[in-house]
Order: C-alpha cells, then sequence, then structure tokens
C-alpha cells in the first residue's frame, strides 16, 4: 500500500522507537497508485527482549481511517450545503419582503400621480417612481450576483508562506 518514501519514513520512526524507547502514535495519509487517498494511524511500540530488556523489534499497528475521513468530510459538505440552503430560504424571504416594498410605494405614487392638481406634484410621484425602480433593479443585480456565486469553482487549499508578502507590503509602505 505504501510508496517507497513512505516507507522509508516509517522504518526510520522504527528506529527512533528503537532508540528512545517510547511509542510513536502518527496520523497521515499517502496517495495510492490508483489516485485515492488512504488515511491511517500508525501506531508503534517497543517491544523489549524478554531476557535482556534490552529493545531489539518494534510491533507497528496500522489502522485504516479513510472511511472515518470521508463521513467527515461527507459531512461537512452536509453542513455547508444545509446553511447555503438556510441562507438563500432567508434571502428569498428578505428579498420578497423588500421588493413588495418599492412596488407598494410605486403604485401608491401612481395612485397619488392621476390625482395630483399641480405639475410640482406630479414631478415628485414620478420621482419616488424613478426612486423605486432603480431600487427594485438593484435587488435584481444582487440576486444575480448571488446566483453566479453558487458556481464558484472548487478551490485547492494548501500552505503559503506569507513572510514575502508581508515584508513586500512593508517595503512599499
Amino acid at each position: 500500500v505504501f510508496l517507497p518514501e513512505d516507507a522509508e519514513g516509517a522504518i526510520r520512526l522504527q528506529a527512533q522507537v528503537m532508540e528512545d524507547g517510547k511509542d510513536s502514535l502518527t496520523e497521515d495519509k499517502v496517495k495510492l497508485p490508483n489516485g485515492r487517498e488512504f488515511f491511517y494511524l500508525r501506531h508503534i511500540m517497543p517491544l523489549p527482549n524478554t531476557n535482556t530488556g534490552d529493545i531489539s523489534q518494534v510491533l507497528v499497528l496500522t489502522t485504516d481511517l479513510t472511511a472515518k475521513y470521508l463521513a467527515q468530510y461527507h459531512e461537512r459538505e452536509l453542513a455547508l450545503a444545509q446553511e447555503k440552503y438556510a441562507l438563500l430560504t432567508d434571502f428569498f424571504g428578505t428579498l420578497s419582503h423588500d421588493l413588495k416594498t418599492p412596488l407598494t410605494v410605486m403604485n401608491t405614487s401612481l395612485y397619488l400621480l392621476r390625482r395630483a392638481d399641480t405639475e410640482l406634484q406630479r414631478e415628485d410621484r414620478m420621482s419616488r417612481i424613478g426612486e423605486q425602480i432603480a431600487l427594485m433593479d438593484q435587488y435584481i443585480q444582487d440576486m444575480l450576483t448571488i446566483s453566479r456565486l453558487d458556481n464558484i469553482p472548487t478551490l485547492n487549499f494548501q500552505e503559503v508562506d506569507l513572510n514575502p508578502l508581508i515584508e513586500g507590503v512593508v517595503d512599499l509602505l
């Protein structure tokens, strides 16, 4: 199962356990030749010679943790999906309320526009209708932005040394 470089590391750990006489417990993963990841827990224990007490052997127990890690991964994915659902449900509830407000203002302004006696009153009502149309347009743009957020590609997280970036910012400022 383990690649030669992984086996070399395990042999070094075994030698360290034989030298120190202390258990070693490590959790790690390896990439299998088929591309899948194998998560494991490796426990290396010294085995003293019953006659001399010297440590000339170790016992290595390797436990497959892949199913546990996959379950945790799926649990996180499910929690993320539930959070997205709750966010969208809340968003659409708020949005429907927020869209009703400008419609009500426009409807009332149209009613008053029909009943306006002066040009100033008509201009005021038309201005309010224009503001509400702009507000509704902004809501629609927000909805389009949120719909695009669902299509974000999966990110590949990896450790990054931020020191050069910070040094560059310090030098710049």
